[in-house]
């Protein structure tokens, strides 16, 4: 059963998962100025949703690949075993995956933010703005979303940071091989 099921890959990706959430939470705590929940709270989907988002691309990618090629994949991804010929793909897919987890954040705090104003109702006086408040506004927007955008950056290459430690010390002990 322990050959077919990676208990030790589920175990590490729900550690990153959490140790994500709290580092991340924490810079947006202090960058965007939201409530420890709050910031909690979002930091928790934005990561849940990254996290889903990239076992599913992991899932299609590996069906793409030739055989050897999927076969090495899945070994390193779920068993931890791997076998360094060449760095260059290595560092690639690590600078791919990092960015493309970044757009997903940022993508999935676009669509957290929609969640949470959806319920909002206007008020009449509201629904009358003129043009020059609603271009105010579509400006400020625009800045907020840039500020939470450099947040998400900064919190996501953090966890990465301690991630990436994390697995090299893990590597590096005796009981990680």
């Amino acid at each position: 059963m322990t050959d077919t099921l990676p208990f030790p890959t589920i175990l590490f990706q729900s550690l990153f998962v959490m140790l994500a959430i709290v580092i991340e939470s924490s810079v947006f705590h202090y960058r965007l100025n939201l409530s420890r929940k709050d910031s909690i709270e979002y930091a928790g989907c934005i990561n849940l949703f990254a996290t889903i988002f990239g076992w599913l691309m992991f899932f299609y990618a590996e069906l793409l690949l030739p055989e050897n090629l999927r076969l090495r994949l899945i070994e390193f991804v779920l068993f931890n075993r791997y076998i360094i010929e060449d760095l260059t793909p290595i560092l690639f897919l690590v600078f791919l995956a990092f960015f493309s987890t970044f757009f997903v954040k940022v993508l999935g705090a676009k669509i957290v933010n929609r969640m949470r104003h959806i319920n909002e109702t206007l008020t009449i006086d509201e629904q009358r703005e003129t043009e020059e408040k609603f271009h105010k506004r579509k400006t400020e927007s625009y800045i907020t979303e840039r500020r939470q955008a450099l947040a998400i950056l900064r919190g996501h290459a953090y966890s990465h940071t301690s991630i990436l430690v994390i697995l090299l010390l893990k590597d590096l002990t005796p009981l990680g091989r």
